[in-house]
């Protein structure tokens, strides 16, 4: 099923296209590559505005580990670890419907597996049915690339967007999940690439993403 979530957020009584603004906070970390280390994590809320952000200090690995991503070395030096700053996450994300691009790695870079979130909601999967990539090898769909499902969709906010930045990623989110609202909820006219839903069917439809 296409859910990750602490809780069933049940589609008879709450549409994606209904979780309120002031619910919703957009999430996303820089993760080194096969570790679970953190090196940067972004927070938005509902309305897309950052209101946290930090470079986070890894354990035990080299502080330049991150530089071809652009985070410098000396941002790090100077960076807290994430335990002494996650009481202050978690102060913007406690019982709140948190989305991420992908949300099975995010749980995993943190000591309470997001826990405190009211909900957990992974982007990636809701999108990836849209753009109608479906494997039969895996019986499910192809995942789709947060970047090139933003390119896909042509959605230029003329913003300074740097790809695989923590602030961007937020950002570029919270393009995605208003732009998928406006598909479900009809609003949008119709493309050719994009699988679309009457109103009718957005239950159904729901019961397998959320």
């Amino acid at each position: 099923r296409w859910f990750i979530m602490h809780k069933l957020l049940s589609p008879n009584n709450l549409r994606a296209y209904e979780v309120s603004k002031y619910n919703l906070r957009f999430m996303d970390t820089e993760p080194i590559a096969g570790r679970n280390e953190i090196t940067e994590i972004s927070i938005r809320d509902g309305f897309g505005d950052q209101i946290f952000h930090s470079y986070i200090q890894p354990h035990n690995c080299s502080l330049d580990i991150a530089e071809h991503k652009g985070i410098k070395s000396s941002s790090l030096e100077s960076a807290p670890h994430l335990e002494s700053i996650y009481p202050a996450i978690k102060s913007f994300i406690y019982k709140k419907v948190i989305v991420a691009w992908n949300m099975e790695r995010e749980i995993e870079l943190f000591p309470d597996r997001l826990k405190c979130a009211k909900y957990l909601v992974c982007c990636m999967k809701r999108l990836s049915p849209m753009f109608g990539n479906f494997s039969v090898k895996f019986n499910n769909y192809n995942k789709v690339n947060m970047w090139d499902a933003y390119r896909a969709w042509n959605l230029n906010y003329n913003d300074d967007l740097i790809e695989h930045r923590a602030s961007s990623d937020t950002k570029v989110l919270y393009y995605l999940w208003v732009e998928a609202n406006k598909i479900q909820s009809n609003i949008l006219p119709k493309k050719e690439n994009i699988i679309y839903f009457q109103s009718e069917n957005i239950k159904n439809y729901t019961e397998n993403v959320f």
